[in-house]
């Protein structure tokens, strides 16, 4: 994807002033990072990525916690 926005004031002596403008690579979003699954049984938990490593350990010692 091409950014067409840069552009640079140029001062060259005895030609006056110009403006240039450069093709510049637009940085691309970043990569959404996948959700987490935990699976016990027949039971599947998706987690977002952002959750907590607290929060992850407490829901998988509740999965595996004797019914």
């Amino acid at each position: 994807m091409k950014d067409l926005n840069r552009r640079t004031n140029l001062s060259v002596e005895g030609w006056g002033q110009g403006t240039a403008y450069e093709d510049v690579e637009a940085a691309p979003e970043p990569a959404r990072p996948s959700p987490l699954e935990l699976i016990c049984g027949s039971v599947t938990v998706r987690l977002d990525a952002g959750t907590s490593a607290a929060r992850i350990a407490e829901i998988a010692r509740a999965l595996n916690a004797p019914s």
